[in-house]
């Protein structure tokens, strides 16, 4: 049987402008709130995971190529998350994705912490 994550507990929505990037509004998949021990967390994980995965393909591409790494799942998410943001390109939307993919997946850490310890064993 799989094993069950705990359930986030949300005291409150999260203030996205205290974010370094705006990419988070105005999408639901990206739905920030606060969890009882007052870290931002998304409410629905599964779904800012897909949205990271169908909606930026062109940063996970670009990440994947410039770090040499193979295409993004459990085992090396924590280095997609790690190089995010270093992404170059001369396409602009293309660097902005690749901050994106960091920015989702530091929040998506908090969503599941114990997972994450997980992942990078």
């Amino acid at each position: 049987m799989p094993k069950k994550w705990p359930i986030n507990v949300f005291t409150k929505a999260y203030d996205t402008s205290t974010l370094n990037t705006t990419f988070f509004e105005p999408l639901e998949a990206y739905e920030i709130v606060v969890n009882d021990d007052g870290i931002p967390v998304f409410k629905n994980p599964h779904s800012a995971m897909e949205r990271i995965i169908y909606g930026e393909h062109r940063g996970l591409e670009a990440i994947s190529e410039q770090f040499d790494l193979e295409p993004m799942y459990v085992g090396n998410i924590h280095l997609y998350k790690q190089y995010g943001w270093q992404v170059e390109s001369t396409d602009e939307e293309v660097v902005q994705s690749g901050q994106a993919i960091t920015a989702v997946l530091d929040i998506y850490d908090n969503s599941y912490p114990e997972r994450m310890n997980e992942w990078i064993q």
